[in-house]
């Protein structure tokens, strides 16, 4: 329940948002998610327009995506990288490069 309004609380202030979007961060949830794919309605999963591999973003024995960077649908993604080799915790570190 408190995922449901959490998300409700961010679609509400993205409808009134005019200006550029990206949301980005540890969503606890895989692409499959209820929360995920209200979050990714009208926008671009980094990983999946620049990423390569399985996505693993979460350190567990399989692989598991639960760290996203969401941006606007006219957002061009020039790159995604996932930085399995540092140990910073139990995830794994994502970045992205953007142009508007």
């Amino acid at each position: 329940m408190k995922q449901v309004d959490q998300v409700d609380l961010i679609t509400q202030h993205e409808a009134t948002w005019k200006g550029k979007k990206v949301i980005c961060g540890d969503f606890n949830n895989t692409a499959y998610s209820w929360a995920y794919n209200q979050l990714a309605t009208d926008k671009k999963d980094a990983f999946i327009e620049a990423g390569m591999g399985m996505g693993k973003s979460f350190r567990y024995i399989y692989p598991m995506r639960i760290d996203f960077i969401l941006a606007d649908k006219n957002t061009t993604i020039n790159h995604f990288k996932t930085y399995t080799d540092l140990e910073l915790s139990d995830h794994h570190p994502i970045m992205t490069r953007l142009h508007w």
